[in-house]
């Protein structure tokens, strides 16, 4: 029987979304550059399987409303933290019978559909599984898949993938950790805003093509369908 899988996307605020980008990009566009991630992620798991159960976890209503329209669930966060929100999304998986969770954080944009279906393929076979991508530093935890849902304490933040990959050694559960250059790139700093624009215009001249400007026009961040991969 194929294991039912819940992809969860946590989702801050958008009052106070991305603010280590402000110098980099006001609220407006760092809100925009949110919601064109956010959808990214959404689009890249339908076209892994257009059947694929996905949640997303915010306390905001205004994201709330806009995956409405991507027809995808949305939780609303009753507690204040990732780490509590994400607990909430765990019992809500297991009330509906789900036999995994994948966390997909929304600040890695060159998160791509071969990183995902190699994390589920690594993670589907067993009882008791987890499997990490790490960011670049190998200090936090990019994504993080758990079967089944609930034997993982989540410890997202500084030093997380440690703190991950000894709780499962300590609960004598299998884990593996999946590493690529995509996976482990997220976005927290202005200086890795400035990669992202810098990977962008290298395809784009790859391609043959790219804007006046020569970087990502922030009028497309609010597209369903962004124009950077």
């Amino acid at each position: 029987m194929k294991t039912r899988v819940l992809a969860v996307i946590p989702v801050n605020s958008l009052s106070s979304t991305k603010s280590r980008l402000r110098t980099v990009l006001n609220l407006q566009e760092r809100q925009a550059f949110t919601l064109n991630i956010l959808s990214r992620t959404i689009q890249t798991l339908k076209c892994l399987d257009k059947d694929q159960y996905i949640l997303v976890l915010t306390p905001d209503d205004r994201v709330l409303s806009f995956v409405k329209g991507l027809r995808v669930i949305g939780l609303k966060e009753e507690g204040k933290g990732l780490n509590p929100a994400l607990g909430q999304a765990t019992r809500w998986a297991i009330e509906q019978g789900f036999g995994a969770i994948l966390i997909l954080p929304c600040d890695i944009p060159l998160l791509n559909s071969e990183d995902i279906k190699t994390i589920l393929r690594m993670g589907v076979e067993g009882e008791r599984v987890v499997v990490i991508a790490p960011n670049k530093g190998r200090n936090g935890t990019n994504v993080l898949f758990v079967k089944p849902p609930g034997i993982l304490k989540y410890s997202f933040g500084v030093n997380s993938f440690e703190r991950h990959l000894q709780q499962a050694m300590a609960q004598n559960v299998k884990f593996e950790v999946y590493s690529s250059a995509s996976a482990a790139f997220d976005l927290d700093t202005s200086e890795e805003y400035r990669l992202l624009l810098e990977k962008k215009h290298i395809r784009q001249k790859a391609l043959g093509y790219e804007n006046e400007a020569g970087h990502i026009d922030s009028n497309s961040w609010n597209s369903h369908h962004p124009t950077w991969r």
